[in-house]
């Protein structure tokens, strides 16, 4: 082994010397050639990542052709080749600047579609499942979304969706913010439907591969913006249009995180359509589905008017006659709904509407002001 990583510095020494235009063609055309062939992979690619990270020689001109190389090099099954191709791609995009970055948006998206096509049964691209496995590209997807045409944000965010289905949920995780950040941040301006369309689409098929996390992601990120509707009515149009009732679950907790920090943000058209649909779900047959839309409708409880809270609290959380069990199957967790009163007028808004049912009722609410929530019973009124 000390032999071989002798001969391996040497041959390091050798290629980083070369700086004239014409041999770095040559190098780069070798290392790429000899990465073809499995029994001289390793050796070449250990080469190519040394060239790409520490030579003094632009490597503009050769920048699409290492993106199409590396790229397809993410389809190996050695973990050794798979590390050394990342780092030899995060030394590329590396020397180029932001408005370079955005110039290679289509090469990128052409170069993932051709590795893909190599892929043999697999789903996800091995390369890209590695730790910090889709790090080297996202930058040239952000810039593009930022600050790129409408057309280039289009194929970006559409580039971004590729990227994930061709990774696991696993690895996706620790790159959350950085896909959602930038995908966020341009939902408030002014872009062409189809724009809007591209991001939303890869938001959501984001939040279906990784759920939880993106979901928290979300929350945080939704805050800055002050045109929140299309989030909104993405997650309503994901709940309300998916079969699969763990995912269904994952877009209701994501609703429920998106409207607990920034519901104040949500028009009144679009307040009323979620209330109205997610509350079907508390009749569901589905355990995690029921409690997930009861949190969600806790969390929206807090920016509901006094007129539209009456009206939810007579449907949902006021029991007739006192049995205060009867609807416990179709509310599913009454704490979540009571957790969604503002603390400063959380009583007295629930005394209101108690005193206003005119007939008997019992009101369950959480005891917000207290330092360990609990649940208190406002009195069967007759």
């Amino acid at each position: 082994m000390c032999r071989e990583h002798q001969e391996l510095e040497h041959c390091q020494a050798v290629v980083l010397s070369v700086v004239d235009e014409a041999g770095v063609q040559t190098v780069v055309e070798q290392l790429l050639a000899g990465a073809r062939q499995p029994g001289q992979r390793r050796a070449a690619v250990a080469l190519l990542c040394a060239f790409c990270a520490h030579t003094r020689a632009p490597l503009t001109p050769h920048v699409p052709q290492l993106l199409r190389e590396l790229l397809r090099l993410f389809t190996d099954t050695d973990r050794h080749v798979l590390q050394l191709a990342g780092e030899a791609l995060a030394a590329v995009t590396k020397t180029l600047d932001t408005n370079q970055q955005i110039e290679y948006v289509t090469d990128v998206r052409q170069a993932i579609r051709f590795a893909a096509s190599d892929l043999k049964g697999q789903e996800y691209l091995p390369g890209f499942c590695q730790e910090k496995g889709i790090s080297p590209i996202l930058p040239i997807f952000r810039e593009a979304i930022l600050i790129g045409v409408p057309e280039l944000k289009e194929q970006a965010a559409q580039g971004l969706g590729e990227v994930i289905r061709l990774t696991d949920a696993a690895s996706l995780r620790q790159s959350v913010i950085s896909i959602t950040g930038p995908l966020i941040r341009i939902l408030g301006d002014r872009f062409s439907f189809s724009v809007k369309v591209a991001v939303l689409e890869t938001l959501a098929l984001l939040l279906a591969k990784v759920r939880l996390k993106a979901s928290v992601a979300l929350s945080h990120l939704i805050v800055i913006h002050t045109r929140c509707d299309p989030v909104f009515q993405e997650l309503h149009n994901s709940v309300k249009n998916q079969d699969d009732p763990s995912v269904r679950e994952t877009m209701l907790y994501a609703l429920h995180r998106v409207v607990a920090a920034a519901g104040h943000k949500m028009s009144d058209l679009m307040r009323r359509s979620v209330t109205a649909s997610v509350s079907s779900y508390l009749s569901s047959s589905e355990d995690g589905c029921r409690t997930a839309a009861a949190g969600c409708l806790g969390s929206l409880c807090r920016w509901l008017p006094q007129d539209e809270l009456a009206v939810f609290a007579r449907d949902h959380l006021l029991i007739p006659n006192g049995d205060y069990f009867d609807r416990e199957n179709e509310g599913g967790s009454f704490l979540s709904h009571a957790r969604g009163l503002p603390r400063s007028s959380s009583r007295n808004r629930s005394a209101s509407l108690v005193d206003g049912s005119g007939t008997g009722y019992a009101l369950y609410i959480n005891c917000i002001d207290c330092a360990t929530p609990n649940m208190l019973v406002i009195g069967a009124l007759y």
